[in-house]
């Protein structure tokens, strides 16, 4: 009966049920329109009472009725009736499921230390209520430390053991988001399959929570929400409060949005080791002594445990140390000798072993960096004055390492016909170097003893060639100071700009002493050329204790880039600072050494002259190594590029410098004011970075932002061609505001659950989810408008009365 009044008043099914109520509307007040139906049924009677012909009282009435009926359907239309119908229905709720997918999100299983939260992990990734012994399967075991944060969020959403889908698209529409994009990911009906496809892997380089947050109750006006169930750590380091979202949902009158928080991740202080930078040289020498390559590690809340420290060349394990965890704020170096015994490229990894249980972070215990090892000679040039005892020496330990050093000596006080002392392969100088040239390609390292600068011996423009040497071609210059010339006798020669003393002007006369008087290291400098000794203790007492020398130059004034590396232990400069005895100074591109006493030979005798662990030679190996391999080792490049750091994290910009050491190289001129480099990021795709020419220098410098973590590759190719002119390499790591305090955010969970009037989910409850996303149905009225003019029932009863007053009338002989 409803279905067929429904059509016949034109509206749709169900609308005149026993949840609707009705009412019919007029244009004017009902009471006009009753007025108008009593005139208009006062007015048919008048007019039967005066129709003549034979009908009776019954049919008279029955066509006053008829009449009526037909005249009062037109007048009530005229009068535009409407059926407005308020339908009462329920509305289908809608839960949402927010996961975040910052960065975060990505720390493994590892972070689990207590056997309960393990366990209440794996219940959760095994989808099973009834797992309640700690002494679970290996492969459960392999599962917890391989899957992440972001991997558990999937891994519960699609459990079928769990059924947190199926139970709740029965009764509510399911829809999916991340935080990172605020976009949905997709939506699930009563009739759907599984759950959408998320991203791979969390990519979010911060965790924006309130700002999905907002997003997501801000686009839910219009829909009634059950709940919001949020997957996350609850690390929220940009954006908007989710405190403050969760509040503002809470209060939604009537329709409050409850946020159910599911707290993924330990909430235990942060227990992390990682290895922050291994540093060792780019380029070593074969005939060069043992290199080193320096670790930090640092660790935050394993303090005191042990771990091993492990070196490996390729997959090579090749020296390893058993470290004690410190949480000190810089770090532990710790530095490890390797032997360059062969020529090539080799990479070399630094790795943390017998990490202790809970350790965050698994993929920062490692580093990696690539080192390569070139078969040449040290090149040095020693000049001297006169045959002292620091000559000898000198001469001795060239000589001794002709393998090592390849060397020319010119003692300007020997006749010319007297045979130079030089390596077997070099030819005996028979005069100085007359050019630049000639020192540039041929020489590392220029020693220089008590030698007067006016020497009938040296050619005129020779202090101008040494520097040049060091300033443009990279160089490297010593100076030992002698009695009679060096330094003094240097004032005002080109070599002056080079040494890192100016007493020149000051009085020449050296410092002499009856006795032997102490020296002691800058503490304030740990530099390699002072290390005689692998025991610091040692090393200072070799210097301190056993070196005592019974001269020295009094260095007054100073350069201000020079670095004081040995001091007198009692004797004091005009300023009243201790006075320098070891100057060690940069100079343009190569480096300027000026040792003001003559007497490293004294070092106390008992070790064979000739070991290499003598401080004699040990001094002055490491000090030729270290002076010339800056210039051996780039070896005849036209160019160097080099970053403003070794080691970048996402988002960071990269100071990118080339250093053109050959001006004449095609495509690098001085008119030249920007060049290209190849920039390979991990992706592997190229792209090209232009670099401006600083003004009034010979580098190219640019910037470019990191987008991408892991190894990046930039090359210099020739114009035109395909050799590699210069290149370096640098890595990026993760995002670090991610990993600034990555341990699970329970307080701020809990307080953004209960401002929505939500709750705090353990892992150990997930399978009471869909009982707390409660269904609750909400009542809501449609108000429905149909013209009754329209409604097919109108047109059926003013046809009948018509047709039935016409049939009467024509059986009655009225008409």
């Amino acid at each position: 009966m409803e279905r067929w009044l429904s059509r016949l008043l034109g509206l749709q099914e169900g609308l005149l049920g026993n949840s609707s109520d009705w009412r019919v509307e007029f244009a004017i007040s009902w009471l006009w329109v009753a007025l108008f139906l009593v005139v208009l049924v006062v007015a048919v009677l008048w007019v039967y009472r005066r129709e003549s012909g034979a009908s009776s009282g019954p049919v008279r009435t029955l066509l006053v009725v008829l009449r009526s009926l037909a005249v009062g359907l037109i007048l009530i239309l005229l009068f535009e009736p409407i059926l407005a119908v308020e339908k009462i229905e329920d509305k289908r709720p809608t839960v949402i499921f927010l996961v975040d997918d910052s960065m975060s999100m990505a720390i493994k299983g590892t972070e689990y230390a207590g056997a309960e939260k393990k366990l209440a992990v794996m219940r959760a990734l095994a989808g099973n209520i009834a797992l309640t012994s700690p002494e679970v399967t290996p492969a459960l075991e392999d599962a917890l430390r391989a899957s992440s944060r972001y991997d558990l969020a999937r891994r519960i959403l699609e459990s079928p053991q769990l059924g947190w889908v199926e139970k709740l698209k029965k009764t509510h529409r399911l829809r999916f988001f991340t935080t990172t994009s605020f976009q949905s990911v997709g939506e699930i009906g009563a009739q759907s399959g599984g759950i959408p496809s998320f991203p791979a892997a969390p990519e979010g380089r911060a965790t924006r929570l309130g700002d999905a947050l907002r997003e997501i109750v801000q686009g839910s006006r219009g829909q009634y929400i059950s709940g919001v169930v949020l997957l996350t750590d609850g690390q929220s380091n940009a954006g908007e409060d989710p405190v403050s979202v969760a509040r503002f949902a809470g209060l939604r009158r009537p329709d409050a949005i409850p946020f159910f928080c599911v707290g993924l991740g330990s909430d235990e202080a942060q227990r992390d080791v990682e290895i922050v930078s291994v540093q060792a040289p780019p380029d070593v020498l074969k005939a060069d002594q043992p290199f080193e390559i320096k670790a930090t590690v640092r660790s935050k809340g394993l303090s005191g445990a042990p771990v091993k420290l492990v070196l490996y060349k390729g997959d090579e394990r090749v020296d390893e140390r058993v470290l004690t965890l410190s949480d000190a704020l810089g770090g532990q170096l710790e530095r490890f000798e390797e032997i360059p015994a062969d020529v090539g490229v080799f990479p070399y990894t630094v790795r943390l072993e017998g990490v202790p249980e809970g350790d965050l972070i698994s993929e920062n215990n490692a580093a990696t960096l690539t080192v390569r090892v070139t078969d040449q000679k040290f090149r040095v040039l020693y000049v001297e004055g006169w045959a002292r005892f620091e000559y000898h020496r000198l001469e001795a330990l060239l000589n001794r390492n002709e393998q090592i050093y390849e060397y020319s000596i010119y003692l300007l006080s020997a006749d010319r016909q007297w045979p130079q002392p030089a390596h077997p392969e070099t030819k005996r100088l028979n005069g100085f170097p007359s050019t630049y040239r000639e020192l540039l390609d041929n020489y590392d390292l220029v020693i220089f003893g008590d030698v007067d600068p006016r020497h009938d011996y040296l050619p005129n423009g020779f202090d101008e060639n040494i520097r040049k040497f060091v300033v443009e071609g990279g160089g490297a210059f010593v100076m030992i100071a002698g009695m009679f010339h060096a330094p003094q006798a240097y004032g005002g020669t080109a070599m002056e700009a080079i040494l890192p003393v100016r007493n020149h002007s000051h009085d020449t006369t050296p410092q002499t002493y009856r006795d032997p008087f102490p020296v002691r290291l800058n503490t304030q400098i740990d530099h390699p050329l002072m290390q005689l000794a692998d025991d610091p203790q040692v090393n200072t007492r070799l210097w301190d204790e056993r070196f005592r020398p019974h001269w020295h130059w009094h260095a007054e004034d100073v350069k201000p880039l020079a670095r004081a590396l040995l001091l007198h232990a009692n004797h004091q400069t005009e300023k009243g600072k201790p006075c320098p005895l070891m100057l060690l100074m940069s100079a343009g591109r190569g480096q300027s050494l000026f040792i003001g006493l003559d007497e490293t030979w004294r070092w106390p005798r008992g070790i064979p002259e000739g070991d290499s662990h003598h401080p004699f030679n040990k001094f002055w190996n490491q000090t030729i190594k270290y002076l010339a391999s800056d210039k051996l080792l780039r070896g005849g490049k036209s160019m160097i590029l080099k970053f403003d750091r070794s080691a970048y994290t996402l988002g960071e910009r990269v100071v990118v410098t080339l250093e053109l050491l050959d001006a004449s190289v095609p495509g690098f001129g001085a008119e030249i004011g920007e060049v290209s480099v190849q920039v390979l990021p991990p992706d592997r795709i190229g792209k090209t970075l232009n670099l401006r020419r600083e003004p009034g220098t010979v580098n190219f410098v640019g910037t470019f932002p990191i987008l991408q973590k892991g190894h990046h590759e930039m090359k210099v190719i020739a114009r035109g061609g395909t050799e590699t002119l210069a290149e370096a390499t640098f890595d990026a790591k993760e995002y670090t505001a991610e990993f600034a305090a990555p341990q699970m955010n329970r307080v701020l969970l809990t307080e953004a659950a209960a401002a929505s009037q939500g709750e705090f989910v353990e892992l150990s409850r997930l399978w009471d989810v869909p009982d707390l996303v409660k269904s609750r149905t909400k009542q809501v009225t449609r108000p429905i408008s149909n013209r009754l003019m329209d409604a097919p029932l109108i047109f059926i009863v003013f046809c009948t009365s018509i047709i039935a007053e016409w049939i009467i009338r024509k059986r009655c002989r009225m008409m």
